[in-house]
C-alpha cells in the first residue's frame, strides 16, 4: 500500500518516536529562555517559572482521563494521530502569545498532545514489537525524549550570548524563544503525515475488539508473510519468520495467531482484569505495585530537578556558558541510553535498575558533601558538581530512564493496558509537577543540600526496591510473565 512490508515497521516506530522527541523537547524548551520570555511578555521569572513549567504538566495530566476512555474506540495508532494537533497548534499558539496567560494557554495545549504521547507511545512500540527486541526498541521511547532535551538546549545556545554580553546581544536573540516553540511544530506535522499515511494499526489492539481480517492485514503490513518458511502446518502466519527470513516483530504472535483462527483476545488470560480488580484482588498487588512505582520512581529519582532548572542552577555555580554546559550533561544521558538499548536485552531489567539507582545515589550524594567542606576551592565548587551531574546523567540513561516504560507495559495483561497506562502516565505528571514547583523552592530556602538530600535518599531505597521488587522479564513472553506473577 505504498510502502514495502519491512519499511512499514520503520516508518511506524519513526514516527512515533518522533512523538517521543517532542515529549523531551517541550519539557526543556523554555529552560534556558526562561528570563528572555519573561522580558518580552513583562513577568516576573522567579514567580512564573514554576507555572511556564507546571502548565505543560497539568494539560497533560488534563489528557490521562480521556485518553483512557478513548482507547475503547479508537487504537494507539488513531490517538497518536490526533495527538498532533493539539502539539501543532499548541506550539504556534505559544510562539504568538502577547503575554505570560497566553503562554500559559498554549502550553497547557501542548500538554494535552504530550500526555497522549506518553501514555500511547511505549503502548504502540511495545505492541509491534517482539519479546526477543522489545527493550531495545522501548528503550527508542526514552533515547528520543533524552534528544528532544538535548536538542532543546542546544537551539538555546543564542542565550548564552546574552549572557555572556547583554549589552551587545541583539534583538533577534530576545526573541529567539518563539522560533523554539515554532520549531516545536515541525516534528508534530511529521508524526501526522507518517502515521495517517503509512501505518497500522496495532495488531494487538485490533485483536481485542474482534477485528480478526483488519489484525490479519496488519500482520502482514508489519513483516508477516503466509509463504515464509516459518508458517504453521495450517498456513496461518506463525511465530518464527517474515519476509527475507528476519524474526516477525509482532506481539505475542501465538496469542494472536490463536484469535485469527477463531480465538477472541478476551481469553488471552483467565480471570477478572477489571480496573477495580488491579487495585484491590490480592493476585495484582505486586504488579500494582510496580506498575505505579515504576514511574513514580522515575520523576523522584530527581532527573527532572536538572532537565527544568540546570541552566539556572549552573548559572549559580559560576560555571562558564550555563545554557551549552547544560546541554553537554544532557548529551551524556543520550550515550548512555544508546549504549542501554544494547544492555536492556543482554544485561536484563532489573541489574540495570539496581546499577542506574546506585549510581545516581553517589553522584547526587557528592553534590551535597562538597556543601559541607568550607573552605572547597572555588574551582571544586564548581566543575565536581558539573561532573557529578555528568555521571548521574550516565547513570539514568542506562537504567532508570530507558527501562520504566519497557518494564510497564510489558507486566501489564493485554486487557488492562488501555486502562492502567493513563494512571501510571498520571502519576508520572503528579511526581512531575512536585519536582517543577518543589525544586526552586528548596533550593532557593534550604540551599543545595536541601533540594538534592531528598533524591539522594529515594535513589538509596529504589536500589532495594528494584532489587528485591522487581521480576526479570527479559526475553520472557506474555505467558511467562503472567505465570511470574500470578503462579501456574
Amino acid at each position: 500500500e505504498g510502502v514495502g512490508v519491512g519499511m512499514r515497521l520503520s516508518v511506524s516506530l519513526f514516527a512515533t518516536l518522533c512523538g517521543s522527541f517532542q515529549l523531551g523537547y517541550h519539557l526543556a524548551v523554555l529552560n534556558a529562555p526562561l528570563e528572555s520570555v519573561a522580558q518580552s511578555l513583562g513577568f516576573d521569572a522567579e514567580t512564573f517559572s514554576g507555572l511556564v513549567t507546571s502548565s505543560l504538566l497539568v494539560g497533560s495530566l488534563l489528557a490521562s482521563v480521556p485518553c483512557q476512555l478513548a482507547d475503547r474506540r479508537w487504537g494507539p495508532r488513531q490517538l497518536l494521530v490526533f495527538s498532533a494537533f493539539p502539539l501543532i497548534f499548541g506550539c504556534v499558539g505559544s510562539a504568538l502569545a502577547a503575554n505570560v496567560w497566553a503562554l500559559l494557554a498554549g502550553r497547557l495545549v501542548v500538554g494535552l498532545g504530550i500526555g497522549i504521547v506518553a501514555i500511547v507511545a511505549p503502548r504502540y512500540i511495545s505492541e509491534i514489537t517482539s519479546s526477543d527486541a522489545r527493550g531495545a526498541s522501548g528503550s527508542l521511547h526514552a533515547l528520543l525524549m533524552a534528544t528532544g532535551i538535548f536538542v532543546a538546549l542546544v537551539a538555546a545556545a543564542p542565550c548564552d550570548m546574552k549572557r555572556a554580553d547583554k549589552k551587545s546581544a541583539t534583538q533577534w536573540v530576545d526573541g529567539w524563544w518563539r522560533w523554539m516553540l515554532v520549531f516545536g511544530a515541525m516534528p508534530a506535522l511529521l508524526q501526522f503525515t507518517l502515521l495517517w499515511l503509512f501505518s497500522s494499526e496495532s495488531p494487538e489492539w485490533l485483536i481485542s475488539r474482534s477485528m480478526h481480517e483488519e489484525a490479519r492485514r496488519s500482520l502482514l503490513s508489519f513483516g508477516m508473510d503466509e509463504d515464509a518458511p516459518g508458517n504453521d502446518d495450517d498456513g496461518m502466519p506463525g511465530t518464527s519468520r517474515g519476509r527475507g527470513g528476519s524474526s516477525y516483530l509482532g506481539a505475542d504472535p501465538d496469542r494472536i495467531r490463536e484469535a485469527l483462527l477463531g480465538g477472541g483476545a478476551e481469553e488471552e488470560e483467565e480471570g477478572d482484569h477489571s480496573l477495580l480488580a488491579f487495585f484491590t484482588e490480592k493476585r495484582y498487588r505486586r504488579m500494582m505495585l510496580l506498575a505505579v512505582f515504576m514511574p513514580l520512581n522515575q520523576m523522584w529519582c530527581g532527573v527532572n530537578a536538572l532537565t527544568f532548572y540546570s541552566t539556572s542552577f549552573l548559572e549559580k555555580l559560576a560555571v562558564p556558558f550555563p545554557v551549552l554546559s547544560s546541554a553537554g550533561i544532557l548529551s551524556f544521558q543520550v550515550l548512555s541510553m544508546l549504549v542501554a538499548g544494547r544492555w536492556i536485552d543482554r544485561s536484563g531489567r532489573k541489574a540495570l535498575m539496581v546499577a542506574s539507582h546506585a549510581g545516581m545515589c553517589v553522584s547526587l550524594l557528592v553534590v551535597c558533601l562538597l556543601q559541607w567542606i568550607p573552605s572547597a576551592p572555588l574551582a571544586a565548587a564548581t566543575y565536581v558538581p558539573l561532573i557529578s551531574f555528568v555521571c548521574y546523567m550516565l547513570f539514568f540513561g542506562i537504567g532508570a530512564g530507558p527501562v520504566c516504560w519497557v518494564y510497564v507495559t510489558e507486566i501489564l495483561p493485554f486487557a488492562l493496558r488501555g486502562t492502567v497506562l493513563p494512571i501510571c502516565t498520571a502519576i508520572m505528571i503528579l511526581a512531575n509537577i512536585a519536582v517543577g514547583m518543589t525544586f526552586p523552592v528548596l533550593l532557593d530556602r534550604l540551599g543545595v543540600v536541601g533540594a538534592f538530600g531528598p533524591y539522594v535518599a529515594w535513589n538509596a531505597l529504589a536500589v532495594f526496591a528494584c532489587a528485591f521488587g522487581m521480576i526479570e522479564t527479559k526475553g520472557a513472553t506474555k505467558d511467562t510473565i503472567a505465570k511470574a506473577f500470578f503462579g501456574d
